[in-house]
């Protein structure tokens, strides 16, 4: 039996084996199979049966499984595939074969770790995935990083990926064959982080870190590989695969939130080195004991407390045959006793380890960077942020520090030093704060000098073509004056965020940040760091938002720190709001704004901003008349002669209340006062502006003026399709606008287009329950109900309303248009509907909250009397007849309802007739 017909035999097995015994050889039969395969399928049944016990296949014949796998990854050495040859096996793992692979074409020698991705993937979406993501994975230029040399198909199909070869061990066996000590241990460990660090700030996660995917080489030279390469193999937003629940990860290393299927972020590489972490300073797993499978350490990962590293150690354990405990063996390979390894665990490296694999991602450390640096404080004897240690534990890590000077200090000596090095600090802090202003601003005189008409041929340079020439001669400018740079780092960053170029933004705030960690001033930390969360909203990434944010205003003493504690809470708030998470957000928002206010009063911009955000969630509640009233505040605070961006932002807060509310005139007149504003202030291209052209187009297409709201929606959509990536939620948003403009105006194959672009990107980046996602099911489901796909449609409004009912509650609207646009389908090629359950639900939501003679309310009764006549529960065509005719007096000629409503009545006037 060759390869194929073993995986076509296991299939039938573990379909069968639960089948009852006298229907095996007749559904077999049924298979179209050679008889050699039903003979096998047959045998491994009865030997299944005759266990009296269903044991399943993998574990009833392992031997024959591995055969078969190791035979059939050794037929392919020496076949060529792309630009490589392969050589020899290197090993197999979750993904496919692993081969030592050497380029064939190109003039030049190079090995390679060629992986092949095995079939059972969703091969298809792979190679669309390695096609967008492989130059990303390529740029990680790192020299601790196996870079990825190549990817594509082989000939026959089957994706493959060339990393950079390594030769050497992994991160465990190295140490332990040195038997290393802790420190050097922890110095490799060190390395590790710094290449995950440069990583994450390049946006990519590797998801399954884990000893074997470290290597060091004879040398000592540290390679992390696999980097990213589960984010191409994971399931893709299709949901296409024949390996069912396929995980990226490897069990003993993966966070929680892999586990349960949660949204993954940088928190999960943490965990995952906290857990290499605990295993080189212990040679134990946190949370494996013999015996357990995959499934029971995912349980234990999900419902257990791991013992402390320090505690591990010295648990007692059988001695082998020549008296040697596990632990002493451990303890031998750190160079130490298990007295001494636990004396060395104790306190600090206990804390940094459990904080870094802790349950919640929130609770562990918000970066791969702080992670490292608790590692090197522990190595420096100063004090570790995991211990959050008190006066008399820092001062024990001073005398650790300096402990030669403190046995000959006496308490009038320590007097004398603690003035003298007060006075000291004082002189150095005032002449490295002169020499970096006068650095600053030297390098700001030559950046204006540039611009100087004489050096530019009589062009003007933009703000824009300024800052990009200062971000390039910052980087290699001031170099022994970091204090200088992290000014101007910032100051630079602040700039592009100001501009609307926030990936730009992005990078120089966090070098920012990292040069002024340790010389800036407190306020200016927390500045940066409050303009660099600004910065990854705008970017739309709020989960890294709440994760980094979350464990910083927990530690915020909000008595002691007002105005830090607020400034967290409303990106917070922000954050969770985007994110559907209304109680946590109205929460922060809440005590945001209640602290800015108090402090500063309600015309400060820190005070409307969180007012503002605030009418957001109160919207999102609908809860309009609290919403009304703290917009109003915003607005009355501000008097004539207030900054026009405030006063934008508040008027702009009252618009959307107004808008939900139904006074359309008034919010129109509010948003063509805020776009005026917001185009003296920024340009026409700024994407603030553009969010007000988008605001203006919506109200004007809650008039119904969907020609007049048409070219405004596509050139938002236009504008941040220039502004931002593919797959940014700002793109979905303005995808989904632009595609009921087109829907409404008569292109419903275009809107069809942009709705299932919005979808794709909403599913990936919210989840299917989200509120943005639900909105773009629904603008698919009535695209698609235009072109007459009727079931496609059904399929997606049923996927939507058992959402919405599952998380109805208060504040939550009926779902009207899902009621009606399944009604419309129920009518739809003169079906006869089953019952008029939705437009009844129509009709009585809409009876509370509109007037009877108002467009939404005579087009519900007009689809409810519509389907009550076609399924014969009475002949009277004269209720219809006026609603529709009541329609065509308060609509325009070119409503997109008209037709449908003439529809309606001409089938039932058809249908009235033939019963005559």
């Amino acid at each position: 039996m060759n390869p194929q017909q073993w995986q076509v035999a296991r299939a039938l097995f573990e379909a069968a084996v639960d089948m009852p015994r006298e229907t095996w050889i007749g559904w077999l039969q049924s298979q179209g199979v050679d008889e050699s395969v039903r003979a096998e399928v047959l045998g491994m049944l009865e030997a299944d049966a005759l266990s009296g016990e269903s044991i399943g296949l993998l574990s009833l014949v392992p031997d024959v499984v591995s055969d078969y796998t190791r035979t059939a990854a050794e037929a392919r050495v020496g076949e060529r595939i792309g630009v490589w040859e392969t050589e020899r096996v290197l090993g197999e793992g979750g993904m496919g074969t692993v081969y030592l692979a050497s380029r064939v074409e190109g003039g030049f020698t190079q090995h390679a770790a060629l992986k092949l991705v095995r079939d059972g993937f969703a091969q298809t979406e792979i190679l669309a995935r390695l096609s967008g993501e492989r130059q990303i994975l390529a740029s990680l230029n790192h020299p601790h990083i196996a870079q990825l040399l190549d990817g594509g198909a082989a000939a026959s199909g089957e994706p493959f990926l060339a990393m950079e070869y390594v030769d050497g061990l992994n991160l465990r066996e190295h140490c332990d064959a040195g038997k290393l000590g802790l420190h050097a241990r922890l110095r490799l460990f060190l390395t590790v982080c710094a290449a995950v660090s440069y990583a994450h700030a390049r946006l990519v996660v590797h998801r399954d870190l884990k000893p074997a995917n470290v290597l060091v080489s004879a040398s000592g030279q540290v390679k992390l590989l696999d980097f990213g390469i589960a984010k191409l193999i994971e399931q893709g937003p299709s949901g296409a695969t024949t390996v069912a629940q396929q995980r990226m990860y490897t069990p003993q290393y993966a966070a929680p939130e892999q586990i349960l299927g949660e949204v993954t972020t940088t928190a999960v590489d943490v965990h995952a080195l906290g857990v290499v972490l605990f295993e080189l300073l212990t040679g134990q797993h946190p949370f494996q004991s013999p015996g357990l499978t995959a499934a029971g350490i995912e349980q234990r990962v999900l419902d257990s407390a791991p013992g402390r590293p320090s505690k591990v150690v010295c648990e007692r354990d059988q001695a082998s045959d020549l008296g040697v405990t596990r632990r002493d063996a451990q303890a031998k390979l750190r160079g130490s006793t298990p007295p001494q390894l636990q004396r060395l665990l104790r306190g600090d490296l206990d804390a940094i380890v459990m904080k870094a694999i802790r349950r919640l991602p929130a609770d562990r450390y918000a970066s791969v960077q702080l992670l490292s640096d608790d590692i090197e404080a522990y190595l420096q004897r100063r004090p570790v942020s995991a211990r959050r240690g008190n006066l008399r534990y820092t001062l024990m890590r001073f005398s650790q520090r300096n402990a030669w000077a403190m046995g000959f200090a006496g308490l009038a000596m320590v007097a004398l030093l603690v003035g003298l090095g007060s006075a000291l600090w004082q002189a150095h802090e005032a002449r490295r704060e002169a020499a970096t202003s006068a650095a600053a601003l030297g390098f700001m005189q030559e950046l204006f000098a540039s611009a100087n008409p004489e050096a530019t041929l009589g062009k003007e340079p933009s703000a824009r073509q300024m800052l990009e020439v200062g971000s390039k001669r910052i980087r290699t400018a001031l170099v022994a004056q970091p204090e200088a740079r992290a000014v101007l780092l910032g100051a630079m960053g602040e700039a592009h965020l100001g501009l609307g170029l926030y990936a730009e933004a992005l990078p120089l705030l966090d070098e920012a940040l990292q040069l002024s960690s340790s010389t800036a001033s407190d306020a200016t930390t927390e500045r940066l760091l409050l303009a660099r969360a600004a910065t990854l909203f705008r970017l739309s990434r709020f989960q890294q938002m709440l994760d980094e944010l979350g464990p910083q205003r927990v530690a915020t003493d909000a008595g002691r720190e007002p105005l830090r504690a607020a400034g967290l809470d409303y990106h917070i708030g922000r954050a969770a709001q985007a994110l559907g998470q209304k109680a946590l957000s109205e929460s922060h928002l809440l005590a945001a704004m209640t602290t800015y206010e108090a402090r500063l009063g309600m015309a400060d911009r820190r005070s409307q901003d969180a007012a503002i955000a605030l009418v957001s969630q109160y919207e999102l509640d609908r809860r309009h008349e609290e919403a009304r009233q703290v917009a109003q505040r915003a607005v009355d605070a501000l008097g004539a002669d207030a900054d026009g961006l405030l006063r934008a932002n508040a008027l702009s807060a009252l618009a959307m209340v107004e808008t939900n509310v139904g006074d359309l005139k008034k919010a129109e007149a509010l948003r063509i006062d805020v776009l005026a504003i917001f185009r003296e202030i920024y340009g026409d291209e700024h994407p603030v502006t553009v969010g007000a052209i988008n605001n203006l187009a919506s109200v004007v297409f809650a008039q119904r003026r969907y020609h007049d709201a048409l070219p405004m929606y596509d050139q938002v959509l236009s504008a941040y399709r220039q502004l931002y990536a593919a797959n940014h939620t700002k793109v979905a948003l303005a995808a989904t606008n632009a595609s009921y403009a087109h829907l409404l105006t008569g292109d419903a194959q275009g809107a069809l287009a942009m709705a299932e672009e919005a979808l794709a990107i909403r599913r990936t980046e919210f989840g299917n329950t989200h509120a943005a996602t639900i909105v773009s099911i629904q603008a698919t489901a009535t695209a698609l109900l235009m072109l007459d796909r009727f079931d496609e449609a059904a399929a997606l409004y049923n996927e939507a309303l058992a959402t919405k009912t599952a998380s109805s509650g208060t504040g939550n609207a009926p779902p009207i248009s899902i009621y009606n646009n399944l009604t419309r389908i129920a009518l739809a090629k003169g079906r006869v509907p089953a019952d008029c359950g939705y437009s009844e639900q129509a009709v009585t939501a809409l009876a509370s909250s509109r007037a009877e003679d108002s467009l939404p309310n005579l087009y519900a009764n007009a689809l409810h009397q519509a389907c009550q006549l076609r399924r014969g529960e009475h002949d009277d065509l004269r209720p219809l007849r006026l609603n529709v005719e009541a329609y065509h007096a308060g609509a325009t000629v070119d409503d997109p309802y008209l037709p449908i409503l003439d529809e309606l009545l001409l089938v039932a006037n058809a249908k009235a007739k033939r019963a005559d």
